[in-house]
């Protein structure tokens, strides 16, 4: 009896679904402004105020607030596939999902979606879909690569995908996410700040390899052919060098027997001077 309850409520729920998806497409396609804003009561606010405090760029002037919760078509023009991402960054922001459980949910609410349909959305508004998917710990691929590329790409893969270690050293989660406190516990690299070069150019010379540094030339050895003729040369200088000595030495013992003479003959008694010469007129 329980579970004949429980299945035709389902079942009414469901009906109830298929009812007003259908009165929602009836309404926007030929209903009057106060049917729509019957349908949905969102219609009379501002894209602003549906955000909320949201701190995640959107593109406000972009956004229809008529399709605001309406999940995006295979057809949808920009506007709608814009308005559709900013309702999931909405909610991703005040949802108490992080890592795995918010990578089941991005599954779930892009499904179906084409490369082309990413790249119909507002350029900030998909790069903000990016920033809240990585701050809550889903890696979304290389922050290199385009942000369509990446996003379709997760659509295709069954678990998360990796993430980087020097993307993930720097990134900043959100507290209450898996990957914060994986973040705080792994060991940090350490990077060593470049050294300073000294100005007047010193720090290259103080750098350059033992090996590069000049070393004082070396005289090459004389070849003995070479050296026999410079020997032979040098030997009539000396000999004539050895006569000089020899004349210099004979002049220099002329010399001080003259001096012993003159010394010999100044050195004579006075008075035997004066008896030589005689008196004295």
């Amino acid at each position: 009896m329980a579970d004949n309850k429980s299945s035709s409520s389902s079942s009414s729920a469901a009906d109830a679904a298929d009812a007003q998806e259908q009165l929602l497409g009836d309404t926007i396609e030929h209903g009057s402004s106060k049917q729509v804003e019957a349908a949905l009561p969102w219609v009379r606010y501002t894209a602003k105020h549906l955000m909320g405090n949201c701190p995640y760029a959107v593109a406000f002037e972009t956004i229809d607030t008529s399709l605001w919760g309406v999940p995006a078509p295979a057809d949808a023009n920009k506007a709608h596939a814009t308005t559709w991402v900013a309702k999931t960054i909405h909610d991703y922001h005040l949802a108490m999902v992080w890592d795995n459980h918010l990578f089941n949910d991005y599954l779930g609410d892009f499904e179906g979606w084409t490369k082309e349909m990413f790249l119909k959305v507002e350029r900030g508004t998909l790069k903000s879909l990016k920033t809240v998917l990585r701050h809550r710990g889903v890696y979304t691929g290389s922050n290199r690569a385009r942000i369509a590329d990446s996003l379709y790409n997760m659509i295709a893969t069954e678990n998360a995908l990796e993430w980087d270690p020097a993307e993930f050293q720097s990134m900043d989660f959100h507290p209450q996410s898996r990957a914060y406190r994986q973040q705080q516990n792994a060991p940090q690299i350490a990077q060593q700040p470049p050294q300073p070069s000294p100005p007047d150019g010193s720090h290259e010379s103080q750098q350059q390899p033992p090996q590069l540094q000049l070393q004082p030339q070396q005289q090459p050895q004389q070849q003995p052919q070479q050296q026999q003729s410079q020997l032979q040369s040098q030997q009539p200088l000396q000999g004539e060098q050895q006569g000089d000595q020899q004349d210099e030495h004979c002049g220099v013992g002329q010399y001080v027997q003259n001096l012993r003479h003159q010394n010999a003959d100044s050195q004579q008694p006075p008075h035997v001077s004066g008896a030589l010469r005689g008196p004295q007129s």
